[in-house]
């Protein structure tokens, strides 16, 4: 069952959407190395790349001598859907970087820019631009019938889906500085969403009814969250540098955004909470622009969800002993073996990629607090903390050797949206 949370709209209007499956606002982990694309200027040549966040495996995904910008990767993480004037005007095309094969999706005189593929991948919100003003339009994938979605003969930029809802979130100059409003997918409900003074633009929606944004709200050009939830506006970055164009990473944990410090525009990568920022593209007189962070594969998601119900069950048995005494003492890997054959216990030892091999720790003044670990397939650890038999905290790592229940007793203090 999905949980529904109330998105802030105008009093006259009454709507939920669903809650943005992410993690929290700061975590005390990164996760690991996955896909960025974007688009690179050099020598007067733009094309579409690809990085993983960590700087390695820097890679060329086109090559022509037209402009290839505005990269977005399909919900499955197989496709890139980008724009190109190698048609003679914008269009937008797609490409499988395995495979190789490319397919032009429209067509026309109008410059068609910045593609965002919905969740459920049957369409793509995306700007089209023509003299005087440029609106938000949606692509049917089946039909290949383009729909216009906002109608405020202004310069809309940037489309992003709101995950697992019928919301876009884009940016406008519809009242005069640059702003950030949110759209139904029907055409219905077009408000501001995000307030403030300043020029506020490049959206990108988030975690549990947060976006992210780029503005000089405070002075310099920075990267800022808005939390739909709590109505409060967080600085991330401190503008000294020109940044911009945030984008979320699979889990929500981090975000890769681009800086210009006079040398170039480079990629850098933070967690969520604007700690640890690093820079991951570099290059003299090179832009790197448009960043956009790969989803979870079809068998992340899996694996993922194979761990967590792993997880919940394992929290069951270990509550059966605390339960009968109010202490968890009894939940040893022997004791809880017995009880359930199903997992293979740990104690303290790293374990294996097996989303069975469960590592326990107890712990507190009176063996009150227990905490779990397992590594999924996908190479990501979760964890969960439980104290007193009702308090259930989550957390993730990216770092194998952390995933302990040991690790999971001092670090599991942040919900990041299971279970749902």
């Amino acid at each position: 069952m999905r949980a529904l949370a109330r998105f802030g709209v105008p009093s006259c209007v009454i709507l939920f959407i669903g809650v943005w499956v992410a993690a929290p606002a700061a975590v005390a982990a990164t996760e690991g190395p996955t896909p960025i694309t974007f688009a690179r200027t050099t020598n007067g040549n733009t094309d579409v790349y690809t990085v993983l966040s960590d700087g390695t495996d820097l890679t060329h995904i086109t090559s022509t001598v037209s402009i290839d910008r505005d990269p977005s990767w399909s919900p499955n993480g197989k496709r890139i859907v980008f724009s190109s004037n190698r048609s003679g005007t914008f269009d937008l095309w797609e490409k499988d970087p395995t495979q190789g094969w490319l397919r032009q999706l429209t067509r026309g005189p109008a410059a068609d820019r910045q593609p965002s593929w919905s969740p459920d991948g049957s369409r793509i919100a995306f700007i089209r631009a023509v003299p005087g003003h440029a609106e938000v339009w949606l692509l049917d994938l089946d039909t290949m019938k383009a729909t216009q979605l906002t109608h405020n003969d202004a310069h809309a930029a940037h489309p992003d889906w709101i995950d697992s809802s019928d919301w876009v979130v884009y940016d406008s100059d519809v009242h005069g500085p640059r702003e950030i409003d949110a759209i139904q997918d029907n055409g219905q409900n077009d408000y501001q969403l995000v307030p403030g003074s300043g020029a506020d633009s490049d959206p990108s929606a988030g975690p549990k009814n947060v976006v992210a944004f780029a503005s000089d709200r405070s002075g310099g050009p920075a990267i800022w969250t808005w939390d739909e939830t709590t109505h409060s506006a967080v600085q991330l970055t401190d503008g000294s540098a020109t940044d911009g164009a945030p984008t979320w990473s699979a889990y929500g944990t981090m975000f890769a955004f681009t800086r210009d410090t006079g040398g170039g525009t480079h990629l850098y990568t933070m967690s969520s909470d604007g700690s640890g920022q690093t820079q991951i593209t570099s290059g003299v007189g090179i832009i790197d622009a448009e960043p956009n962070w790969a989803p979870l594969t079809v068998r992340q998601r899996a694996d993922d969800d194979m761990v967590k119900n792993n997880l919940l069950r394992a929290l069951n048995d270990v509550n059966t002993f605390y339960a009968s005494d109010g202490s968890y003492v009894n939940a040893t890997p022997f004791h809880l073996l017995v009880l359930d054959p199903y997992f293979t216990w740990n104690n303290g030892s790293t374990p294996s990629n097996s989303p069975t091999i469960i590592s326990i720790d107890v712990s507190g003044s009176s063996s009150e607090t227990v905490a779990l670990a397992v590594m999924s397939l996908s190479g990501e650890c979760f964890a969960l903390r439980d104290t007193n038999g009702t308090a259930v905290t989550y957390g993730i790592t990216a770092t194998a050797v952390n995933c302990t229940g040991s690790w999971a007793a001092a670090n599991a203090t942040s919900p990041d949206g299971w279970p749902v």
